[in-house]
């Protein structure tokens, strides 16, 4: 089982849209685009200890696994909570990093296109 917790902006839209998918073999989901799941799992604290996970699967992906909103904690219960309901299968964590200063420079871009900040980047940096 593959579990990628992922970085915003650090190419994880290309592992959800083109490499998951692409191994046959395996059950892709996507975390963050589902809608059932994505908010109770991510923002509800003891939702890992609610309900079991209700699908199959070998390979879980979501770059909300961090977010400013998640701590390391609730990674880890996240994880535990796999590994507790999957006893016989062994969990891989597949973390994409990027360089700091490339993060949030490609962060600042992405949120300058989106609408979400208006400064300059000199005001900024």
């Amino acid at each position: 089982m593959l579990i990628h917790i992922g970085l915003s902006r650090a190419g994880s839209t290309y592992l959800q849209q083109v490499i998951f998918p692409s191994f046959k073999k395996s059950k892709y989901i996507n975390l963050f685009n589902h809608k059932k799941f994505r908010l109770n799992f991510f923002y509800n604290y003891n939702y890992p200890f609610q309900k079991k996970f209700p699908y199959k699967f070998d390979i879980l992906s979501c770059e909300n696994f961090l977010n400013p909103y998640t701590n390391i904690n609730l990674l880890l219960s996240q994880i535990r909570y796999f590994e507790k309901n999957y006893p016989k299968r062994k969990i891989e964590v597949l973390l994409i990093l990027r360089k700091p200063f490339e993060h949030l420079l490609s962060l600042y871009n992405y949120s300058v296109a989106n609408g979400a900040v208006y400064e300059k980047l000199d005001d900024i940096f």
